[in-house]
């Protein structure tokens, strides 16, 4: 066997330099060719090619601050006034919901390898207040409490579909789906969406005298005055004790107020289809079907092809309070909820708690507005049945009304019935015999066995009665104590 050239491997170390270098300092094929050590890779301090830009939001948004840097094994650490914010360490940072406080801060960041670090050049964040929602806020609810019914009446509506204003059956709707009611100086007022014809209704509850308050037939989406301004299948109203509506712009997409003077302004949505929190002008909606409104002015809102309940607070901040996303249907907390297509709601007089129904659930739902935890407050499978809970059955209640006392009515809709639902779940049938039609009752065993509604689709609980839009009928009803 050949021995290795040992004088060979000492010249190799000699020209690496002091024999008392170690062979890794070396590089050495085992062959008697030998060569110098291989140079480390250098590593370059790092480079900002494109610095953090300036940014405008409105209170209650969101701003996204970004740097572009070259160079290897970088880091990143954001500060605002010169503080470093905990958690921002990647190459862009989102920061929490603003508030004007935030205004005129100063956004950089320090990019960093092994080589030394970078500041970036400073970005200025403008924070404005987000826009009231409309001229007039909201005022409180007038106290409502919905007694046990003697009898039902058609207050206005011919039954016949049209747009004509006039005084009891003079006058015509078509397919209204969403009603409310209160008291405005001294006299009972009651609002319709009156959805087929793209129209904002008010009734004079002594006389039955309709007038048209803001809207066109044509359609469409406008804010203005009166016949200037346009809806697109408005669906459900809620009203507050100064008169104000306030209306679910299912078409439109957006959640619209009108006052009593019916000038028209939207609150929140941007009239395209989608799903976005945020400022009234940059959320999203996806047809929302249902409105309510608290005493402090907060709105809740069913917005059915989300399938969730959102919430717009005073300073027209849009949030979701409750649902997946997913349509189905599951009791949870927050987004862990489930709703199959949310349209009726309404809130608590003290604004506790939330009620919902969905199109495709036969179920009232119950949400406590501070911990967002929904619960199932009566109904199980499709049906007819009264009862408490789970052993009641409805057959699709489309609209939902809560009283002082804590008392629900629901519009049945695929029952043809009006139903009562106690704080404990409690579920009686206030009126409506499940027949398609139209017959009033004068008497309080007339109820159950006389009357027929045609698809009750929204009910509403103020001035001493409870009010339903009688959809097929085309007609309001009154149930009076």
């Amino acid at each position: 066997m050949k021995q290795p050239n040992t004088s060979g491997r000492r010249v190799g170390l000699a020209a690496c330099g002091l024999l008392s270098l170690s062979l890794s300092a070396c590089w050495w094929d085992g062959s008697d060719n030998h060569a110098a050590a291989a140079p480390a890779a250098s590593v370059s301090q790092p480079v900002i090619t494109a610095q953090p830009a300036d940014a405008s939001a409105v209170a209650g948004s969101t701003a996204t601050f970004a740097v572009t840097a070259t160079g290897t094994g970088l880091s990143y650490q954001w500060q605002k006034n010169g503080t470093a914010v905990d958690g921002a360490t990647g190459a862009s940072y989102t920061t929490p919901a603003l508030t004007t406080a935030d205004d005129q801060a100063v956004y950089k960041v320090v990019v960093t390898n092994s080589a030394g670090s970078v500041t970036s050049t400073g970005a200025m964040l403008t924070v404005t207040a987000a826009a009231a929602r409309c001229a007039g806020e909201a005022g409180t609810f007038a106290a409502n409490v919905a007694g046990a019914s003697a009898s039902v009446i058609t207050l206005a509506g011919s039954g016949s579909a049209g747009a004509d204003d006039g005084t009891g059956t003079a006058a015509s709707f078509s397919a209204p789906q969403g009603v409310a009611a209160t008291m405005v100086n001294g006299a009972a007022v009651v609002y319709v969406a009156d959805t087929g014809n793209n129209l904002i209704r008010r009734v004079d509850a002594a006389t039955g005298e309709v007038t048209t308050l803001a809207g066109s037939t044509s359609g469409g989406y406008a804010d203005g005055a009166g016949a200037a301004a346009q809806f697109s299948r408005p669906s459900g109203i809620a009203i507050d004790a100064n008169g104000n509506a306030y209306v679910a712009d299912y078409g439109n997409n957006t959640i619209r107020k009108v006052t009593p003077a019916g000038l028209v302004c939207t609150v929140a949505g941007t009239g395209v289809a989608g799903y976005a929190d945020g400022p009234g002008a940059q959320a999203q909606f996806n047809g929302p079907a249902g409105v309510a409104v608290d005493g402090q002015g907060n709105l809740y809102v069913a917005d059915l092809d989300n399938n969730r309940i959102r919430r717009i607070d005073t300073a027209g901040v849009v949030s979701t309070l409750a649902g997946s996303g997913d349509q189905a249907y599951l009791d949870g907390v927050g987004t862990a909820a489930q709703f199959a297509r949310p349209h009726g709601i309404s809130v608590s007089a003290d604004g506790r708690y939330v009620y919902d129904v969905d199109t495709d659930t036969p179920v009232v739902r119950k949400i406590e507005v501070a911990t967002a935890t929904v619960t199932t407050l009566a109904g199980s499978t499709s049906g007819y049945a009264d009862g408490v809970g789970a052993a009641a059955q409805l057959g699709f209640a489309y609209g939902v009304a809560a009283d002082d006392d804590g008392n629900l009515l629901l519009a049945d809709t695929w029952n043809n019935r009006v139903r009562r639902v106690l704080p404990d779940g409690t579920v009686s049938t206030e009126a409506g015999n499940g027949t398609a039609g139209l017959v009033d009752g004068a008497t309080v065993s007339d109820l159950t066995t006389t009357v027929e509604f045609n698809w009750a689709n929204g009910v509403a609980i103020g001035a001493g009665s409870i009010w339903v839009a009688d959809t097929r009928n085309n007609v309001i009803r009154r149930l009076s104590p």
